[in-house]
Formats: C-alpha cells, sequence, structure tokens
C-alpha cells in the first residue's frame, strides 16, 4: 500500500491512553453511575471516533492537494 492510502498512524488509540483517559472519567464522574469496564469501552469509543475524524480529515487534505497540483 503506498503512503498516500495509508491512514495516519496516530489515529488508533494505544491501550494506555484509553486507560488514562477511561481513569479520567471515571476520577471526574465516579463508580456511581457506571462501572470500569464500561468506562473502558466509553474511552475506547470516544478515541477511535477522533482517529476516525483524524483519518477523514486526512484524507480530505490529500484530496485538496491532489485537485491543486
Amino acid at each position: 500500500m503506498s503512503d498516500d492510502r495509508r491512514p495516519p498512524k496516530d489515529i488508533y488509540p494505544t491501550a494506555d491512553e484509553i486507560a488514562d483517559r477511561a481513569y479520567e472519567m471515571l476520577r471526574e464522574r465516579g463508580s456511581q453511575t457506571v462501572g470500569a469496564a464500561d468506562y473502558w469501552r466509553i474511552a475506547e469509543a470516544e478515541l477511535l471516533e477522533r482517529g476516525a475524524t483524524k483519518a477523514i480529515h486526512a484524507v480530505e487534505a490529500r484530496k485538496r492537494r491532489r485537485q491543486d497540483c
């Protein structure tokens, strides 16, 4: 696959990033509403959504660069 077609390297969150975000949410909201595993899933989904947005922006930027050439 050419570099032009590869997704940006930082779109997939690491386990540490997910854990940090889940812990942050747990500290902010407490454990009364949902459990730690639920915070993990929420954090993972949130970070994956951010990554998808980055990927979309990267693809759109590549398309604009090709149109400008």
